[in-house]
């Protein structure tokens, strides 16, 4: 697969652990809470987007965490690939 960045793009690939986290009802952090906390962050770096996330997760979750959670935050610049 190849993806191409416009300037400013930011890029973030997670696993179902993230998203399944469960609040003490049982409600799940879901994709919405996900899509919604990017977009509060436009400027934030790979690096602070992914620590405010994993924040924003644990504050969320109650009790043990019972799926791995795997996030991967990129961002990108303008760029072609090589022909």
């Amino acid at each position: 697969v190849t993806l191409g960045f416009d300037g400013g793009s930011t890029l973030v690939v997670y696993s179902d652990g993230l998203t399944e986290t469960e609040d003490g009802a049982g409600g799940e952090f879901g994709t919405p809470r996900l899509a919604a906390f990017v977009e509060r962050h436009p400027s934030a770096t790979p690096e602070a987007l992914l620590a405010g996330l994993l924040e924003e997760r644990r504050c969320f979750a109650s009790g043990v965490q019972r799926d791995d959670v795997t996030v991967l935050v990129a961002s990108g610049h303008s760029w072609r690939p090589r022909e």
